[in-house]
């Protein structure tokens, strides 16, 4: 192996993990969004049947 060709394929290694991180912070954060819009109907479901 080169030394060129061993960086290219360290970047590539790289680029993919933090890809990967992005990913799973981005499922995160649209799961926690979507929980928290859920309690929020919910509780304003909650507010409105009790009058």
């Amino acid at each position: 192996m080169k030394k060129g060709s061993a960086q290219i394929v360290a970047f590539i290694l790289i680029l993919a993990f933090v890809a990967g991180i992005a990913f799973a912070s981005t499922k995160a954060i649209g799961n926690t969004v979507s929980s928290g819009v859920i309690y929020t109907n919910d509780l304003v479901n909650n507010v409105l049947n009790s009058k």
